[in-house]
């Protein structure tokens, strides 16, 4: 599960067009107009009177360069007035600040200070943050329940990252008890407070249907408003599981796709009886670790003798189904025909006559393939990623080369 700590951003303009306050009425519409010398002026009368988001105000005008040339340590400066003046927002930022040492020294464990104050303050930005330290162990000794605590008041004062990241320990079991139930309870939180992360991570549970039932259309709504809020890994996820949606899932598999625990649970669900299991074999009696397999002889298709199923390195790359075959060829007539009433015209074909026959459906990275060689008692049905199949060919072969390679050494010193 990807996690989204990297929380140490500014959000200046959200906080700005919320100040549609008395005191900031002028200022607001200043900004707006981008009149950035009328809002410097104002912000300087306001904190001269010592109104701490003024002086907040003004460490963003010269932190951001709003009509002023960028200046680190008087933004620094202003934002320490600010969190003098228990304004939190100028607490959170002078943190950020001693984080990324700009306009002051780096010091983690003054970002950590001044984190701390703007969470007491009821920051949330300041709280996710200084979760984001001890997760990380940056400037404080890392605890993992400490940053479950901030997390948890980060999310508590509607700050979506939080959320997000609250949702990813229990996700782990870091720091808590592993929940899958909670980690979708505090996705949704953080998606709904329009966190892109948070919408993200949800959308990759109902994919995997942890903590909540597959479901590949509510995935698919997740990841397209992570995408809309701007989160580019949804898009891609989005892009992705929209092709899946289109490829074949027979018994709600997906190679390239389904791990070897969801195809052992609905084994179990579906009392199918694994006669054999194990890794493949390379060559005599030399086996990849990476490539397992397991032998299902009960399935319901008609003309079974085996089905088999290939994972590489815990992901389905193939199902592949032993039909018995008659001198007619009738098997293969009789899938074929199924086949092509679900999934269309196959791209390649060759009648079963006096050479091998063949269909080929083209789904992406997956393809079907049934094919009966002429003199053969059995006809095979194929559903392999390609990606995963060529990677898992490679690893054979550099696992037998390094095998070789040993066992050569060993022999050596006989």
């Amino acid at each position: 599960m990807k996690r989204f700590l990297s929380s140490v951003f500014l959000v200046f303009l959200s906080i700005f067009s919320s100040f549609a306050q008395d005191n900031f009425d002028k200022a607001m519409k200043a900004f707006k107009q981008k009149n950035y010398d009328l809002m410097k002026k104002l912000f300087e009368e306001d904190c001269y009177k010592n109104i701490g988001k003024s002086c907040w105000g003004l460490g963003v005008i010269y932190e951001e360069g709003y009509g002023v040339k960028k200046d680190y340590k008087k933004a620094a400066y202003y934002y320490e007035k600010a969190c003098k003046l228990n304004y939190g927002s100028g607490c959170y930022n002078l943190g950020f600040l001693y984080h990324k040492g700009q306009g002051v020294e780096q010091d983690y464990k003054k970002a950590a200070y001044y984190w701390e104050k703007a969470c007491k303050l009821n920051n949330g930005l300041g709280c996710n943050n200084l979760g984001v330290l001890y997760y990380e162990g940056q400037g404080v000794e890392q605890d993992y329940k400490k940053a479950v605590y901030y997390y948890e008041k980060a999310c508590k004062l509607d700050y979506g990252l939080g959320c997000n990241n609250l949702g990813s320990l229990y996700y782990e079991g870091q720091g808590v008890k592993q929940d899958y139930k909670k980690a979708v309870y505090y996705y949704e939180k953080a998606c709904k407070l329009n966190g892109g992360p948070g919408c993200y991570n949800l959308g990759l549970l109902y994919e995997k249907g942890a903590g909540v039932p597959t479901d590949y259309k509510k995935a698919l709504s997740f990841y397209k408003k992570s995408c809309d809020l701007g989160y580019k890994a949804a898009c891609d996820e989005y892009t992705k599981l929209k092709n899946i949606n289109n490829i074949p899932k027979p018994f709600g598999l997906v190679v390239g796709i389904t791990t070897q625990d969801e195809f052992l649970s609905i084994a179990k669900q579906k009392n199918w009886n694994i006669a054999k299991k194990g890794n493949r074999i390379i060559k005599d009696d030399i086996s990849n670790p990476n490539v397992y397999g397991y032998f299902v002889d009960n399935i319901n298709l008609n003309s079974l003798s085996t089905a088999k199923f290939w994972f590489y390195k815990g992901k389905l790359m193939s199902i592949e189904y032993v039909l018995y075959e008659d001198i007619n060829k009738s098997t293969f007539k009789s899938y074929y025909d199924k086949l092509k009433a679900k999934y269309g015209a196959p791209v390649r074909y060759r009648e079963p006559y006096l050479a091998q026959g063949l269909a080929e459906w083209d789904f992406g990275n997956v393809k079907i393939e049934l094919s009966v060689p002429w003199v053969s008692r059995h006809t095979y049905l194929e559903y392999k990623d390609i990606n995963l199949v060529k990677a898992a060919d490679k690893d054979d072969e550099d696992y037998y080369e390094s095998y070789i390679q040993k066992t050569s050494k060993d022999i050596e010193g006989l």
